[in-house]
């Protein structure tokens, strides 16, 4: 009796160490599931030649950003090479493009400080802002974000850095980082006409379905985080962990499924709209792997939702929910 109660103790000691190191519950919430897609879009907003509107610049491209006129290095550097880009072109060719730099720290940057601003460079870029709100709207056109970021008695900014191209239709064709030489930006410039709308290139995201969503494992800061499904187990690991702001994070995506292989994430904060992050899925020898820079977020502690899109050989595609919480460095 007493070794049969022995066996049985043990037995159910086993089982808890086996339940309490799976990585996670699967929840099983088969549903449509609805991805953003930034399409870019006309504007309006005051600017230091007046009312804005992007609606009037057709026959025109132009090379759309958001700063602010106190940040130390980027956008310094990018309206430098957007100066030289334009000043590179043939006369002639001048008044085929605009630069409008956007300031999104309307507190300290006023037109006419923005005006002076832009004083220095040798070709008029124009320059505008606006209330926070309606600046967050603009800038969600593109998928583009900023946050304000309390530091002592002052604040700091982190925001998108890239640089929107938009055709002389009126459409949004490429996006550059912000320290392309100015050869590359005068490519995009002759080139731009010639592209179809950048969100036609992206991978289609309708009639997805999602399958399941793992609501107990914090890929943040565990080893790794899956799902089983019918299809098949999903585990995903990132690192370096604990995931945070500011930092190139890898993540490997492993399957036992043959039919159904991954093909990108998509990242959403929860708390704050941070933006587009979607990083695509490329094979490799442990699996399938990306890698992305999470931006910095106004609150101390966000939650994201990290949905993994997977396709079979048909081109269907289906989703699978992962989540993350992360704090502020």
């Amino acid at each position: 009796m007493k070794k049969a109660l022995l066996f049985l103790v043990t037995a159910v000691a086993v089982a808890l160490l086996v339940v309490s190191l799976r990585p996670s519950k699967t929840v099983v919430t088969p549903s449509p599931v609805a991805f953003k897609l930034p399409t870019g879009g006309d504007f309006e907003i005051p600017s230091t030649v007046g009312s804005y509107k992007t609606a009037e610049k057709r026959g025109k491209v132009l090379f759309l950003f958001f700063g602010f006129a106190h940040c130390p290095h980027v956008c310094p550097m990018t309206v430098s090479n957007l100066d030289r880009m334009i000043q590179s072109l043939p006369e002639a060719s001048r008044n085929k493009v605009e630069v409008l730099f956007v300031s999104i720290d309307p507190e300290q940057d006023s037109l006419e400080s923005l005006a002076k601003y832009l004083k220095p460079f040798k070709t008029p870029i124009v320059a505008a802002t606006d209330t926070h709100e309606h600046l967050k709207k603009i800038s969600s056109l593109f998928g583009a974000r900023y946050s304000r970021i309390p530091s002592g008695d002052s604040f700091m900014i982190d925001h998108t850095n890239q640089v929107f191209v938009i055709n002389s239709r009126g459409e949004w064709v490429e996006t550059l980082e912000f320290d392309v030489p100015p050869a590359e930006y005068r490519q995009a410039l002759e080139t731009a006409d010639d592209k179809k709308p950048l969100a036609d290139r992206q991978i289609s995201l309708k009639n997805v379905t999602l399958l399941a969503e793992n609501t107990s494992c914090d890929l943040a800061t565990q080893d790794a985080c899956e799902i089983k499904t019918a299809e098949g187990t999903f585990e995903m690991i990132m690192n370096p962990r604990p995931v945070h702001e500011l930092q190139t994070t890898s993540v490997t995506v492993r399957t036992n499924d043959s039919e159904w292989l991954p093909l990108l994430l998509d990242l959403e904060g929860i708390e704050q709209d941070m933006g587009f992050i979607r990083p695509s899925l490329a094979k490799a020898d442990s699996g399938f792997k990306a890698s992305f820079e999470l931006p910095v977020c106004e609150i101390k502690t966000m939650q994201w939702r990290i949905r993994l899109v997977v396709q079979n050989k048909s081109g269907e595609k289906k989703a699978l929910l992962f989540y993350m919480k992360t704090v502020r460095q």
